[in-house]
């Protein structure tokens, strides 16, 4: 089972990674 302070990471790891694959404007 994953905890809550590992799915906070892991959310915050997908939206970094997904901001990041965005193009600079």
């Amino acid at each position: 089972m994953h905890t809550l302070d590992q799915q906070d990471k892991f959310h915050h790891a997908h939206l970094y990674i997904f901001i990041m694959c965005q193009p600079t404007t």
